[in-house]
């Protein structure tokens, strides 16, 4: 996968981390959409980083996001996430070069530790149960193979 996180924001990550029955004030997050190879991607942050990336349709994308944060103040607001949105279509196409994000993960200490396993993996390495389909994940194999 190649996702690097810096020490600094994994450290404001676990400081920001809250568990499930901790009540938290409601976020405003802001989001945009737009095409990259594997279809349409919807790139999601609060004021503290990105809090989710979805790949699928439009309307799913949207309807995603709001099902996720549910208690949250959702605004479409291409602006604010002009530079991440590039860095993950970048990503996308050429996955060799990395991602490096500032990130507001937030989750179960199970999420945490699934979380952590995946970012171990490899880039070009296979592992099963991929959750946007098995076309889009050929796709990400071909291109990590061309990196």
């Amino acid at each position: 996968m190649n996702l690097m996180i810096s020490r600094i924001v994994a450290r404001s990550i676990v400081a920001r981390f809250m568990p499930a029955t901790t009540h938290a004030p409601v976020d405003t997050i802001s989001y945009a959409t737009n095409e990259c190879a594997l279809g349409r991607v919807l790139v999601a942050r609060t004021v503290a980083g990105v809090c989710a990336i979805l790949i699928g349709t439009a309307g799913d994308l949207e309807a995603d996001l709001a099902a996720r944060f549910s208690k949250a103040k959702l605004v479409t607001n291409a602006v604010k996430v002009h530079d991440d949105l590039a860095k993950v279509i970048r990503f996308v196409d050429r996955p060799a070069e990395g991602l490096d994000l500032p990130l507001d993960l937030r989750g179960t200490p199970f999420q945490w530790r699934v979380w952590e396993k995946l970012r171990a993996i490899p880039l070009g390495r296979t592992v099963t149960d991929y959750r946007w389909g098995v076309e889009r994940k050929h796709e990400l194999l071909r291109k990590e193979a061309m990196a």
